[in-house]
């Protein structure tokens, strides 16, 4: 994958205008019914939903860590006081 080739030096040698002048157009239409246009069902895809708990740290986190840890918090708060 990451051997060395000249691909690099083809990339850079290329010249754009040439490419563009033997380039061609094209026109994508889309029929109507297929599901390209991007309608109701297209717009579901990217829905999305709000979910709010109504929970709280100490219904999660077990009451003994949790004393722990606002004990650890306190005496942190403590120290940078005393500094």
């Amino acid at each position: 994958m990451f051997e060395a080739n000249d691909n690099q030096k083809k990339l850079e040698e290329l010249n754009i205008d040439d490419i563009l002048a033997h380039a061609e157009d094209h026109v994508t239409q889309v029929e109507v019914g297929v599901g390209g246009e991007g309608g109701a069902e297209f717009l579901k895809q990217f829905e999305v939903t709000d979910y709010k708990a109504d929970i709280s740290w100490e219904d999660i986190i077990p009451k003994s860590e949790l004393e722990a840890i606002q004990e650890a918090e306190q005496r942190q708060e403590e120290e940078s006081y005393l500094k």
